[in-house]
């Protein structure tokens, strides 16, 4: 995950209050964390490609 200082205020907020996350979202903290690992899977193998 992403340190603290590198959020933007709504990230900021969700990993501060997780229990928020599908009320602000629409999806569940774990799903979010999901996500989030998989965009930076995606964005590592997109650096190791060039």
């Amino acid at each position: 995950m992403y340190a603290v200082s590198q959020m933007n205020p709504t990230l900021e907020y969700i990993y501060n209050h997780p229990k928020e996350t599908k009320r602000i979202i629409g999806i569940t903290y774990e799903q979010l964390i999901k996500l989030i690992a998989n965009a930076q899977i995606i964005e590592s193998e997109k650096k190791e490609a060039m």
